[in-house]
């Protein structure tokens, strides 16, 4: 068998993994005596060959990188996988002082609750997983509450696994509703992270009146949502006006 490729079934999710070799500082178990430092990541997708750019690179506030890989990508044949994009990413990133957050995804958009790849989990044994979940169909809250969206942080926090969402969109009720009021309210071992995401940046604050700021983004993840990572998107202007630069300006993250 070749390096990176593997015979097992497993079922994939659409979930999101921190990822590590195993051994690394890839992050620890969470607890109330571990540092919760914000972490801030650039969301790359499956534009993959951009951890090369010097922008990233160069900058050591930038924590690492969220990359994502297909199911069909890793898994060629039927019960055999090809890990080797996903080590080769994580070598590079980690020879770079980098870290990797591994988006596994599928194209389906199932309304059941799929569990975590428990291999996966044993691998990487200090990573951490988030599960993505911000609407839920058949609900919206506060009017139409049916536990849905609730239930899912809710089982979330009772089995280890860290919550979170696509966008970072304080000033949108929708959001305001839904993920970010059940984010704020988690329990103090749960970790969160929240993505920047195409146009995030683009809205505009309710009481100013003025698009959002970087810096207004950062501060309300770290403060109000207690934010263990940010994934910030590439969308331009923004990221090479605005993003960069105010990350290059913070103070290197600890280790963790």
């Amino acid at each position: 068998m070749s390096p990176g490729r593997l015979s097992a079934w497993w079922p994939l999710a659409a979930v999101l993994l921190l990822a590590g070799s195993p051994g690394s500082s890839a992050g620890p178990d969470p607890g109330p005596e571990v540092d919760r430092s914000l972490q801030d990541y650039v969301y790359f997708g499956l534009e993959r060959d951009r951890i090369r750019e010097a922008s990233f690179l160069e900058t050591p506030t930038i924590v690492g990188a969220q990359l994502k890989y297909t199911w069909r990508e890793l898994e060629p044949e039927r019960d055999l996988y090809e890990l080797g994009p996903v080590i080769a990413d994580l070598e590079f990133l980690e020879h770079h002082g980098k870290r990797l957050f591994i988006q596994l995804q599928d194209v389906s958009f199932s309304t059941e609750i799929v569990n975590v790849p428990q291999y996966l989990r044993e691998a990487f044994p200090r990573s951490h997983v988030i599960q993505y979940a911000n609407f839920m169909p058949g609900e919206w809250l506060p009017w139409t509450e049916k536990g849905y969206l609730k239930g899912i942080y809710e089982h979330a926090a009772r089995i280890g696994v860290g919550v979170g969402g696509p966008d970072l969109m304080p000033h949108r009720k929708g959001q305001q509703n839904h993920c970010l009021v059940l984010i704020e309210a988690r329990g103090p071992t749960v970790v969160a992270g929240l993505a920047v995401q195409w146009g995030n940046l683009e809205q505009k604050n309710s009481t100013t009146g003025k698009r959002v700021s970087v810096p207004e983004l950062y501060e309300y993840g770290r403060e109000r949502l207690r934010l263990d990572y940010i994934f910030w998107g590439t969308q331009e202007p923004y990221y090479s006006e605005e993003v960069i630069p105010y990350l290059r300006a913070l103070e290197k993250p600890r280790e963790r």
